[in-house]
């Protein structure tokens, strides 16, 4: 018997092409998202309830079948039929269209299929908490993408060029190292499974293939939910392997609760690998050869232990306050700071990184060279520019480095940010430090910018905590609470040592802030109304950070680097066509009102709530 490739070229003709997606240039779209910016779906009937219908009375797997050949070489415009039956039983689960494409070129067709509890058989105190069932669904969707990518489910037909074969790939949102709540993969609180994922419909130009299609939604997707979604499916070592997948998630979560309790805006476990396998992986780096990885060990004096609910950590934990991170070059200061700003997430087991943890507002900040800033005070840190600009209510297309950095610092304690994360090698210098040399050349008149060195105290008895990297300049070290060396990726103590060296050179006097009251305006933040634009205009990701639509300007998100994955740039392009932006512009007092407001949605409704008519996979 032929192989599904030499089949489907015999009867429809055409040939294999390679795997779908890939990786485009900076300024393209990723394959997944190549479209232009017109309507490329059909429309469907609007739906009121995410949870799709698995009553009785869809229609069968037999059905699908029967449908699917019936439009067989039809034109592709014939697929709007799957919307009559809409779901289809199988047995243990049930298939759901929530999006068919217009036609073979446009973005894939987006599917859902619907596990009920009494056949996915998952433990009952496997969701007893909405961290388990994040955490569980974590385990699930990675499951999931590898069986698809295992089966070369996601190959799809591409070859002839506009009159050959093409589609048949089925596409899972590929998982990354942290654990987040996304739409890939819910597990709801009943104990029932739902997994998205789109399809390419296949055809043969805009021919449909039928009965390839048949194979693709009842053969190829009722193996992959058979084999991951079922708990049965899994072996004793893989079952253990997912409850201690859940348990570690767990405790991480509980571990980031308790930082507040004793002090602390960070943790760093004894035995952490912090270095990561290359500059563009996110994998941690693992020992090649006489090279060792050398794993994270708390100094004694910052030493603390915690009790989680399934097992006991000890490390380092970094106080409120002000915390500063000094060593040569390449011994370990932003490996621990890029550790430590992406501790906001929980992580899987094996990643290196999975007890360290920030308090969750913790925020990186760093210059963005040429980023639009729209009317934020920046007056604390910029003042007295050229020409009377205003920087009471600051706006630009083009920022400098100097000024895009006040507008990140303003924009995040204006949303209620108490941990702010620096490295000076992604700042702009004048913005950090200001030494006695250029004052004395270029009068405290004349320069425009109060340093950030002069406001950090300010911030500290606003009780806004900093963790900054410093390689290059003793100015912060009479004000810091903690000096933190590092020295071949081993940390020691050395605050005593650095303020001895400050008082050396005066630098506390040099730097107080109220010697400069007279001239610089206090530190202060404004709450700004929200000016969310709503809209029907359809906004597209690419694996880059940049969204695009057709008619705004596109968005350019690559530096914010605490986004580590597409689907949460997906989620702020839906933000932008979602309704319920605009009740929240008109019915919330500020933006960090509007923040919290939706993250009580989300808490009570799940990130769907602000999913694009909950047909997306994020």
């Amino acid at each position: 018997m032929p192989g599904r490739g030499e089949y489907y070229k015999q009867k429809y003709g055409g040939g294999r092409g390679g795997r779908g997606g890939g990786r485009g240039g900076r300024g393209g779209l990723d394959n997944h998202h190549q479209e232009s910016f017109q309507e490329s779906y059909v429309s469907q009937p609007s739906q009121s309830d995410t949870k799709p219908n698995t009553s009785s009375n869809a229609a069968t797997q037999d059905s699908l079948v029967r449908l699917l050949r019936r439009i067989d070489g039809q034109s592709y415009n014939a697929y709007k039929d799957l919307y009559r039956e809409q779901s289809w039983r199988f047995p243990q689960f049930s298939l759901h269209v929530t999006r068919v494409q217009s036609d073979a070129f446009a973005p894939p067709s987006c599917f859902r299929v619907y596990v009920p509890a009494a056949d996915a058989k998952f433990p009952r105190d496997f969701s007893t908490s909405q961290i388990r069932r994040v955490a569980l669904a974590d385990y699930l969707h990675r499951n999931f993408h590898a069986n698809c990518r295992s089966n070369r489910y996601d190959y799809k037909e591409a070859s002839g060029g506009w009159s050959g074969s093409k589609g048949g790939d089925i596409s899972v949102v590929q998982p990354c190292q942290h654990v987040m709540e996304r739409t890939a993969v819910v597990v709801h609180p009943n104990g029932d499974v739902e997994a998205r994922f789109t399809v390419g419909l296949p055809a043969r130009g805009r021919t449909i293939m039928g009965e390839m299609a048949s194979q693709v939604l009842t053969e190829n997707v009722s193996h992959m939910v058979r084999e991951t979604l079922l708990y049965g499916a899994y072996s004793n070592e893989s079952k253990d392997e997912m409850k201690q997948h859940i348990l570690s998630v767990e405790d991480q979560d509980s571990l980031r609760a308790k930082l507040k309790e004793k002090g602390l805006v960070a943790f760093v476990c004894n035995g952490a690998t912090l270095p990561r396998m290359t500059g563009d992986s996110d994998k941690p780096l693992v020992e090649a050869g006489d090279d060792k990885v050398v794993t994270f060990q708390s100094p004694k004096d910052m030493e603390v232990s915690f009790d989680l609910p399934n097992r006991k950590v000890v490390g380092m934990g970094i106080p409120a306050g002000i915390t500063i991170l000094v060593g040569g070059g390449f011994h370990g200061k932003s490996t621990l700071l890029n550790a430590l700003q992406i501790g906001i997430y929980n992580h899987i087991p094996g990643d290196g990184r999975e007890f360290v943890v920030t308090e969750n507002s913790a925020v990186k900040i760093r210059s963005e060279d040429g980023r639009s800033v729209q009317s934020v005070d920046i007056s604390p840190f910029i003042s007295n520019l050229p020409y009377g600009k205003d920087t009471k209510s600051f706006s630009t297309t083009n920022a400098s480095g100097s000024t895009s950095q006040a507008a990140n610092v303003m924009e995040y304690l204006e949303m209620g940010c108490m941990t702010l994360l620096i490295d000076e090698d992604t700042s702009a210098t004048n913005f950090m430090m200001r030494d006695e040399r250029m004052q004395m050349l270029v009068s405290d008149e004349c320069e425009p910018i109060t340093p950030f060195s002069y406001r950090v105290r300010e911030l500290r008895e606003a009780g806004v905590s900093c963790i900054i990297v410093i390689g290059g300049s003793g100015q912060y070290f009479g004000i810091a609470d903690h000096v933190l060396m590092a020295n071949s990726y081993r940390y020691t103590v050395v605050t005593d040592k650095a303020k001895d060296i400050a008082k050396m050179f005066e630098e506390r006097e040099k730097l107080e802030p109220t010697k400069k009251k007279s001239k610089k305006t206090n530190l202060h933040w404004t709450d700004r109304k929200s000016k969310v634009r709503v809209s029907d205009e359809r906004w597209v990701a690419d694996r880059h950070g940049y969204l695009r639509s057709k008619d705004s300007p596109e968005l350019d998100l690559s530096l914010v680097e605490q986004l580590v994955d597409i689907g949460q740039t997906k989620f702020i392009g839906n933000l932008f066509e979602n309704k319920l932006m605009g009740k929240l512009n008109e019915t919330t007092k500020n933006m960090k009102d509007m923040g919290e407001e939706m993250d009580k949605q989300m808490d009570e409704k799940g990130i769907d709530v602000f999913n694009h008519q909950q047909v997306g996979t994020l």
